[in-house]
């Protein structure tokens, strides 16, 4: 199950352990500790992880959904692709206190990335967010330093997205590997909007929304029911949810076709991925798939989750048949009823800062990307290489976005460790 002998001594991918498990000593003083670092490369030894996986999710400051065993399993099975497993843990005696929840991404020489990288599971289409490293509450600079020494044997590029600014405990990691003479850029990823619902009752929280969006949702409430019977069903068992997946997807296209497609739904993989991790779900009690119809007629679906008190939003999806009854947005408005019944504490809208989630919150948390570069030629010709390759990326942004308006919230301060180290 362990490997300790890096990449760069030839044994990349080779899938063979040395049964050696590397001690590291951190701290000082009283504080010293010994922690030992292993590596899991293989999915047998990362199925067996989902005991302690769970628990330390449970023990963390990041518990998430983006984050559980089951999601990032699931994932690992259907998404992956060429990557390979690299999963550390940090142990103290048989503790486990630490989880980087990694894969090697080999390079790709389509998009102009000929260097390997560690990057988080869980990346790319599938839209995992508040990705980080799993630490249990109070090891987090213990753990984190030996993980750094870890790392500076292996020399990989770090690539760590959807990373939530300011508390992730990736902030600690760079930190550790800036003073090891890595480099570190940050870059902005994107916004998460969210609502609080401890905060208020629903009928208070309906009515700090703007008046004229208040407006036209009642119009629309009124102009639905006058004209058809409307429900509103979450799904209750697989055989519900089997029927539901098929009306949402359907629902879900129906809404991106007129917008050149949906880039969530295009791929018969991700299909795949959300038709299983969807009953997973159902059977966890964390799935909230709901349909809205109109005399029998599915109109409209909300694809959430429910976790740790928290409402995800993940995907949504309506007939523009139907746009003149508001059906979308008397959809979401359900749903966000229905989060307030369950006593839940936040409904999150997930990332994309997309004008319609901003009628309904005002807040919103932003997500970064690290790039982290080992000392040494290969990390100083990955940084440069990436330097040039951004700065290319957003010149053609900026000319495609040169007579767009901005309609989400202005992030571009988060990165205020960027170039750290230099």
């Amino acid at each position: 199950m362990i490997t300790l002998l890096s990449d760069l001594l030839g044994l990349a991918g080779s899938g063979k352990h040395t049964g050696v498990v590397r001690p590291h000593v951190v701290g000082a003083g009283a504080g010293t500790r010994v922690l030992a670092v292993e590596e899991i490369r293989n999915r047998e030894d990362f199925a067996a992880l989902a005991p302690e996986w769970r628990e330390l999710l449970a023990e963390s400051g990041v518990d998430c959904l983006f984050l559980t065993w089951e999601w990032l399993y699931t994932w690992w099975e259907l998404l992956s692709g060429p990557r390979r497993l690299r999963i550390f843990l940090v142990r103290r005696g048989t503790r486990l206190i630490a989880i980087a929840p990694f894969a090697l991404r080999p390079p790709e020489l389509l998009r102009l990335v000929p260097f390997r990288a560690l990057e988080f599971l869980g990346v790319g289409s599938v839209g995992s967010d508040y990705l980080d490293l799993i630490v249990k509450r109070g090891e987090e600079s213990y753990a984190m330093a030996a993980l750094a020494s870890y790392m500076s044997d292996c020399k990989y590029m770090l690539d760590m997205r959807r990373v939530l600014v300011g508390t992730a405990n990736a902030d600690l990691l760079v930190d550790e590997l800036v003073g090891r003479n890595w480099r570190a850029n940050l870059e902005d990823d994107d916004i998460c909007p969210f609502v609080r619902l401890s905060d208020s009752s629903w009928d208070d929280y309906l009515s700090g929304l703007g008046r004229v969006f208040r407006s036209s949702l009642r119009r629309a409430r009124r102009k639905a029911e006058s004209s058809h019977e409307v429900s509103f069903s979450m799904v209750q068992n697989d055989s519900e949810r089997e029927v539901a997946m098929k009306e949402f997807i359907r629902l879900h296209h129906k809404r991106w076709n007129e917008r050149s497609g949906s880039l969530a739904l295009h791929e018969q993989a991700i299909v795949r991925f959300h038709d299983k991790w969807s009953r997973i779900a159902l059977a966890r009690g964390w799935l909230r798939l709901s349909i809205l119809r109109f005399d029998q007629t599915p109109v409209a679906g909300m694809y959430e989750f429910s976790y740790a008190g928290k409402r995800y939003f993940y995907l949504s999806g309506f007939d523009p048949a139907y746009s003149a009854y508001g059906a979308g947005r008397l959809c979401m408005e359900e749903s966000l009823r229905s989060a307030f019944d369950e006593n839940q504490t936040e409904y999150d809208f997930l990332h994309g800062g997309e004008q319609y989630k901003h009628h309904w919150t005002r807040e919103h948390r932003a997500l970064g990307r690290y790039r982290v570069y080992p000392p040494g030629v290969r990390g100083h010709m990955s940084r440069r290489f990436m330097d040039v390759r951004g700065g290319g990326k957003k010149l053609m942004r900026s000319a495609r976005q040169a007579d767009a308006a901005v309609g989400s919230p202005d992030v571009s301060g988060i990165a205020s460790k960027q170039q750290a180290g230099q």
